[in-house]
């Protein structure tokens, strides 16, 4: 099976979402961070699955503007 390893600033976003939910629910928390990692490494395991989303640049289109 394919590793699932996600960069430091994923790891810590996934992480204060983790928080955040858990303020209400700490259950709940833990259960949206398993289904996350598990349909992550069901995705590494099977790359062909899930939809296409072509990048940016392939696209022609540029990221939106905050500004």
């Amino acid at each position: 099976m394919s590793e699932v390893r996600f960069s430091a600033a994923a790891e810590s976003d996934l992480l204060d979402i983790v928080d955040f939910i858990a303020r209400d629910n700490p259950r709940a928390a833990r259960e949206w961070l398993a289904a996350v990692r598990e349909r992550c490494q069901l995705l590494a395991a099977h790359r062909s699955t899930g939809r296409y989303t072509p990048r940016h640049e392939e696209t022609h289109l540029s990221p939106p503007h905050h500004g």
